[in-house]
């Protein structure tokens, strides 16, 4: 997982900076993609379709985990409780802590029965997971779902990690 980090060539000033913006002509059907011809590099920027099929994502109902961020908190795909599809508070005009929205740094702080108290999501558009099914003709579902995968960390990290 990437955040919508572009490169250095790129700073990231919001979505016409990012990541499926620059460089979403290169996903594949999972929403993956390498940036790198002599080195392993493939990533994600977006919702992992493939990945998501795998594990039995169904419209609806929250997303399954996905991973596990640096700060030790659950990483979900873009679907949040109830099945919402999960976008920034700034863009719901949602209020983080009350309202089924992420913070900016794309995480959620409320009791889902997962056990944590904060977990991140990976927001924006998906597809079927199968391989004759391209993504969106706009990578990550566009503006709506900025930064699609977490800016920064909010939990505790150990000293010197």
């Amino acid at each position: 997982v990437y955040s919508a980090f572009a490169g250095p060539s790129y700073p990231l000033k919001g979505h016409s900076t990012s990541a499926p913006y620059l460089e979403g002509n290169t996903f594949d059907q999972c929403g993956g993609h390498s940036s790198s011809n002599t080195r392993a590099s493939y990533h994600y920027h977006v919702p992992p379709s493939c990945l998501l099929a795998q594990l039995g994502m169904t419209s609806g109902v929250h997303s399954p985990q996905i991973g596990w961020m640096a700060d030790g908190f659950p990483l979900y795909g873009p679907l949040g409780p109830n099945g919402t599809a999960m976008k920034t508070c700034t863009v719901t005009g949602g209020k983080e802590g009350k309202d089924v929205c992420t913070d900016a740094c794309g995480g959620y702080a409320s009791d889902t029965g997962d056990g944590y108290k904060y977990r991140y999501y990976m927001m924006g558009a998906y597809n079927s997971g199968k391989c004759s099914e391209m993504p969106a003709q706009t990578p990550g579902g566009g503006a709506d779902y900025y930064p699609f995968s977490p800016l920064c960390l909010r939990g505790c990290c150990p000293t010197g990690a």
